[in-house]
């Protein structure tokens, strides 16, 4: 797959299907967020470490030129691991109302 920036374009309409796929999947995290700060708090920080993470590296609050680099998932993987931890904690102590 190139990621040059001549095979990388821009989303000039909000029924583009980029479009409509990224809106689902902050929908789908956002619910996850609330979901988990309701429930467990360790895992809505785990949540909330990936839209930090992310928001670093996205070019929205600068532009640091990279428009995709696997280097910049790393951090808010961390994110991704510390909320599957908390969960798969639920699942080996018997279930979801533990803690």
């Amino acid at each position: 797959m190139d990621y040059s920036p001549a095979e990388r374009t821009i989303v000039q309409n909000l029924s583009d299907g980029r479009f409509l796929l990224g809106l689902a999947c902050l929908a789908l995290w956002a619910w996850l967020l609330v979901m988990a700060w309701r429930r467990q708090r360790s895992e809505a920080f785990g949540l909330g470490w990936i839209a930090i993470a992310f928001l670093l590296v996205s070019n929205l609050l600068f532009s640091d030129g990279v428009l995709l680099a696997e280097r910049t998932l790393y951090l808010p993987s961390v994110g991704l691991a510390l909320a599957a931890g908390r969960r798969s904690r639920d699942f080996q102590c018997g279930g979801f109302g533990s803690s």
